[in-house]
């Protein structure tokens, strides 16, 4: 994070300063404030404003993006062909599909996922 060329509020800069402490300990906003007794619920507008105005940069990393979604694979809606098409159509990434009249039950996809199905 470096200086800030825009004018700040006390309050910025005393979130700007937690911020930098969370980067050095290591550890995500929210956790640091856990530690130090700190409300995020009243830090995070104030870091919000630090975002907009262009202070500290917003949003996860792609990284923590990735790690936040791992184990799941992307999901495409299409609009129907025809009014009777599938009600559920599940593309693996793989390449096979599977049209089905319902919506199945979520313990016959986990296992179909998971490969269970004999």
């Amino acid at each position: 994070m470096s200086e800030p060329s825009v004018e700040l509020t006390e309050r910025e800069k005393a979130c700007l300063e937690h911020l930098k402490q969370a980067q050095d300990l290591g550890v995500n906003f929210a956790e640091y404030c856990r530690s130090f007794d700190l409300k995020v619920t009243e830090w995070y507008p104030v870091k919000q404003a630090l975002t907009r105005k262009g202070v500290i940069s917003g949003g996860r990393s792609k990284s923590e993006e990735t790690e936040k979604n791992a184990g799941f694979a992307p999901v495409r809606i299409t609009p129907s062909a025809s009014s009777t098409s599938a009600a559920c159509r599940i593309h693996h990434p793989s390449g096979w599909t599977i049209e089905l009249p319902a919506v199945p039950d979520s313990t016959w996809l986990k296992e179909l996922m998971a490969g269970e199905l004999a």
